[in-house]
């Protein structure tokens, strides 16, 4: 092991065998190159989650309907993901309980189509997204980057309707 130019200590990954940095905020090899680890990188979201937790910034305003990009982080099992180096994934705001917390739903841009546990909708022109119904989840609003979009009062409806259905 050792350090490269900007002090960080090279370790090798449990999970691929590939030299990564310990803290895993920076992934370099040795060589300079950059590794596809085909691992979870529970350092740097552990390391990115404390820096959301701990930053002092106001919480965003946020509404019912809405659609946000959301540090949804690294996940276990079947869990959904958030991707990318900031772990972001597009979640639908299904409830409002305070300015604090919402229940979400992720989406995905993969289509399922006659799935039960699945919600169908466009809320961006020419681009498919399913609501993942089974992964709603408890969020802090500290989650939450930016604004995406919103759903249809319609389809908002239905897709209540139909998370109502899951739970008989």
């Amino acid at each position: 092991m050792h350090a490269n130019e900007d002090g960080f200590v090279l370790g090798e990954c449990p999970v691929c065998n590939q030299f990564i940095e310990r803290d895993g905020v920076k992934i370099e090899l040795e060589d300079g190159s950059y590794p596809q680890c085909k691992g979870k990188d529970y350092k740097r979201w552990t390391y990115l989650k404390e820096k959301v937790n701990n930053s002092g910034s106001p919480r965003v305003l946020f509404h019912e309907r809405e659609i946000w990009d959301c540090g949804l982080g690294e996940n276990i099992g079947f869990e959904q993901d958030g991707k990318g180096k900031s772990f972001l994934r597009p979640v639908l705001i299904i409830k409002k309980f305070n300015h604090d917390v919402l229940w979400g739903i992720p989406l995905t841009t993969s289509k399922k189509k006659g799935h039960p546990y699945y919600y169908n909708f466009s809320f961006v022109e020419g681009v498919q997204s399913s609501a993942i119904l089974s992964q709603i989840r408890l969020i802090d609003a500290k989650r939450l980057s930016h604004l995406m979009g919103y759903m249809s009062k319609p389809d908002f409806e239905e897709i209540k309707k139909k998370l109502k259905g899951l739970l008989q």
